[in-house]
């Protein structure tokens, strides 16, 4: 669908059905296939590609029109940061420090996540370990030979193949010792020779209330309000909405905007980082700055939704012209169909919707002095009050015309 003088416009329709595909990347390779015929055809250039985070769409733009900016529907991407941050659970994408260290030199490689990750909680699909490879520097050398396997002491060894499953979390292999084969019938022989013996296991105790009510007042245990405290939470309901906010300035930062961020994308992007690290940093909420950097602000997704990635701003900053033909579609002409045929799908597209979008455009390009087609009704109106202003005023008037001064209200 195309924008012109902020009204939209069908170009083509994908009926696309990837159920019984079993290779990876079906939904992308038919999209790409399917925009390849488009732009061949019609000599498609787009400046800007709207979509709602689909990683297929977006793969497909990318592959067909790689000029153009990708630029992600805002309201698709607000509900999904509301969505996580509501969610609350801990485990969040996997955080490479060393990378975001390298981008942006005043992130502190010592804050971050700590647990287990998920690779699931990744916006657009799963993340992927090419994402997380680094480059041999001199300091990965080192953290290399350090965490060699050594054969002199059978301490602990780590590989640096397991480091790389999962970045927050080391694993670290300890060898067992061997163990000792004890003799238990030569221990609990007894002086006649028997080598019966009878085991009792004691149950476990439940810890008393008294021994908890009598801890003295200088103990270093912690309260149940210490612990409270102390517990770490991915997001306060507090701080969600303004984060949101925060993201929605990013989000429209623009060098062509004076006087609201820097004058350069570069100055646009450190800025925007620096104010969302800080925000983080200031609340200790390392959890939630490990899935900010990871799906929205680190090198390959902050080109996908910030506006000054590009050097022209765009006309439209979320997908509702869509949603809303999809919708007209649904209630206007199948609203009595549940799963309808492709043949009466197609049948409705080209006889009973496509000229009416012909007719707007006609209307748009044409030169009438008017905005807007005039509505169905103001021909009948306008036919009546000329004969209306024909008709001779009779007298006396008849009384349900006369004004009457007494009922007037100053409006």
């Amino acid at each position: 669908m195309a924008e012109h003088d902020n009204a939209g416009f069908p170009l083509s329709y994908c009926l696309l059905s990837t159920a019984s595909a079993v290779d990876q990347g079906k939904r992308t390779k038919a999209l790409t296939a399917w925009a390849v015929c488009l732009k061949a055809a019609y000599d498609v250039s787009p400046m800007f590609v709207h979509v709602d985070k689909d990683m297929a769409e977006i793969s497909m733009a990318q592959k067909v029109w790689g000029s153009a900016k990708i630029s992600l529907c805002w309201w698709h991407l607000r509900r999904a940061v509301r969505a996580r941050l509501a969610n609350g659970k801990l485990a969040t994408s996997p955080y490479n420090a060393q990378r975001a260290h390298a981008e942006f030199d005043f992130i502190d490689l010592s804050f971050g996540p700590v647990g287990r990750t998920d690779d699931a909680d990744n916006e657009g699909g799963w993340h992927t370990k090419a994402q997380f490879a680094e480059a041999p520097t001199a300091a990965n050398q080192t953290s290399t030979e350090l965490l060699a396997p050594s054969t002199s002491s059978p301490t602990c060894t780590a590989s640096p193949a397991v480091l790389s499953d999962t970045v927050n979390t080391p694993h670290i292999r300890i060898p067992a010792r061997p163990i000792r084969h004890i003799n238990l019938r030569a221990m609990l022989k007894d002086d006649n020779g028997s080598k019966q013996v009878s085991i009792r296991l004691a149950p476990p105790r439940k810890p008393s209330s008294t021994s908890e009510n009598q801890n003295p007042k200088g103990s270093h245990d912690e309260s149940d309000e210490d612990k409270k405290n102390t517990r770490h939470t991915f997001c306060p309901n507090d701080y969600r909405q303004h984060v949101i906010q925060m993201m929605e300035k990013h989000y429209c930062a623009h060098p062509l905007l004076p006087g609201y961020s820097a004058p350069r994308a570069e100055g646009i992007k450190k800025w925007a980082v620096q104010n969302i690290y800080n925000f983080c940093v200031g609340h200790d909420l390392p959890h939630l700055w490990a899935y900010l950097w990871e799906n929205w602000y680190r090198k390959g997704r902050w080109e996908l939704w910030a506006r000054s990635a590009s050097e022209m701003i765009p006309v439209l900053k979320t997908t509702m012209i869509l949603e809303s033909h999809w919708r007209r579609i649904k209630h206007d002409f199948l609203h009595h169909f549940h799963m309808p045929r492709c043949d009466l799908l197609a049948w409705i597209l080209v006889v009973k919707l496509a000229p009416s979008y012909y007719q707007k455009l006609n209307r748009l390009l044409t030169e009438t002095g008017r905005y807007r087609e005039l509505p169905s009704w103001r021909k009948g109106f306008k036919r009546e009050w000329k004969k209306l202003a024909r008709t001779p005023i009779s007298m006396p008037l008849n009384d349900a015309y006369r004004p009457d001064p007494k009922k007037m209200e100053d409006g």
